[in-house]
C-alpha cells in the first residue's frame, strides 16, 4: 500500500462518520473564466496586464492590492494591519459557533459587487489537520488531502474544496501554516478566486467560533454557500 493511501486512511480514522453540512443558500454566478500565463501558475493574464494598485481581490474584508500579494498569490500580511478595526473601514462580521461534536469548518461564500464576483473558500482546523493540509502543500500529495477534505464532504463533494498544491506550495501556504500547528495551534487558510486569479491568506484561529461573511455596504455583497463541519485533532 503507497504512503498517500495510508496517510488518507490515517486521516478518515481521525473523522467522525458523520459530517455535517449546511449548504446551497443561493445560486452561485461564477466569476467569469480568463487565460492563465501558464498552467503552473494560478494568476491570470488579467493580473499580469494589471497595474500595481489594481485590487485584485478582497480578504478579511480589505481590498488587496496587486503590489500586496507576491509572485504566487499569497497576501502579505501588512496588507491588514492598517485595517484591524471596522472603524478604519473593514465590515463587520456575522459569526457562528461549530456546533457540539464538531471542532472544524470549511465555509464557501461568493462575494459580488458591480462588474465584480469572487469566491472564499476559508479552512478552519484544528492542529492535526492544519499539518496535514500543510505536508499535503508540501509533498504534493492529492490523496492525502482527499482524505482530509473526506471528513467534511462526501466524495462527490471533493472536488469543490480542493486546493492547487503547485500553487500553495509556490505561494509559502504550507510554512505560514506550520508556523502555527509546530506550536500546537489552529489555523485559518483562506483562498479567494476572482478574475486575476487565486489568493491565499493564512491566520490564527481561536478554535470555536468562525466567521461566515461580512456584512459590506455600497452595492457589495457577501453570501454564504455552504458550511461543512468536521472532528479533527
Amino acid at each position: 500500500m503507497k504512503i498517500s493511501k495510508i496517510i488518507a486512511v490515517l486521516t478518515l480514522s481521525v473523522c467522525m462518520i458523520g459530517n455535517l453540512t449546511i449548504s446551497a443558500f443561493a445560486a452561485e454566478a461564477a466569476p467569469e473564466q480568463t487565460t492563465q500565463i501558464n498552467e503552473n501558475s494560478n494568476l491570470t493574464e488579467k493580473f499580469y496586464n494589471a497595474p500595481n494598485d489594481t485590487i485584485v481581490c478582497y480578504m478579511e474584508g480589505v481590498p488587496i492590492r496587486k503590489d500586496q500579494v507576491n509572485e504566487n498569490g499569497l497576501v502579505d500580511a501588512s496588507a491588514f494591519y492598517a485595517r484591524t478595526t471596522r472603524g478604519a473601514g473593514v465590515p463587520s462580521s456575522n459569526y457562528v459557533t461549530i456546533p457540539s461534536g464538531y471542532n472544524e469548518a470549511i465555509v464557501k461564500t461568493y462575494l459580488s459587487a458591480p462588474r465584480y464576483g469572487q469566491t472564499n473558500t476559508i479552512y478552519y482546523l484544528k492542529h492535526l489537520h492544519g499539518a496535514q493540509l500543510a505536508s499535503s502543500i508540501e509533498t504534493g500529495d492529492a490523496q492525502a488531502l482527499t482524505g482530509l477534505i473526506l471528513c467534511f464532504v462526501p466524495n462527490a463533494q471533493v472536488p469543490g474544496f480542493m486546493i492547487s498544491l503547485d500553487s500553495a506550495y509556490k505561494a509559502g501556504v504550507a510554512s505560514n501554516i506550520r508556523k502555527r500547528t509546530n506550536q500546537g495551534n489552529a489555523v485559518r487558510v483562506n483562498v479567494a478566486s476572482s478574475t486575476y486569479g487565486v489568493f491565499y491568506g493564512v491566520f490564527d484561529w481561536s478554535g470555536r467560533v468562525i466567521e461566515t461573511s461580512k456584512n459590506y455596504t455600497a452595492g457589495t455583497k457577501e453570501t454564504v454557500k455552504s458550511i461543512v463541519y468536521a472532528n479533527g485533532k
